[in-house]
């Protein structure tokens, strides 16, 4: 019935160009009251920080590209293991080593890292 949602049912989370900067843990513990949730897209946000990242177990896409985030942030994804698609391209991740953090995401399949510092890397 229409007006009878709740933050339950929602698997789609949208929100680009709201200047977030970085997430705080009243954030973190709101958006993991989504229990389906399945894509969330934080583009263009000015996110400085994936610090309080909320941990949803649906959660397979997340969409992070046109930010601040750097390569040492990667590791507040890694209890996120169901995402298979992770865009972060124009960010500013300039080393390898930081993708490493990525290893604990076993379900990822697709990572867009174009225009990241370390895509200039030659150990890329």
């Amino acid at each position: 019935m229409a007006g009878d949602s709740d933050v339950t049912d929602f698997d789609n989370l949208i929100l680009d160009e709201d200047p977030l900067e970085r997430l705080t843990a009243d954030d973190k513990a709101y958006l993991e009251t989504f229990t389906k949730l399945e894509m969330i897209s934080l583009n263009s946000c000015r996110m400085q920080s994936l610090e309080n990242f909320p941990v949803v177990s649906s959660l397979t896409r997340v969409e992070l590209s046109e930010n601040q985030i750097k390569g040492s942030d990667l590791a507040h994804l890694a209890a996120s293991t169901s995402i298979t698609t992770l865009k972060l391209a124009n960010n500013k991740i300039d080393s390898v080593s930081d993708l490493l953090a990525l290893k604990a995401l076993t379900s990822l399949t697709n990572l867009d890292l174009e225009g990241n510092p370390v895509c200039e890397k030659d150990d890329y």
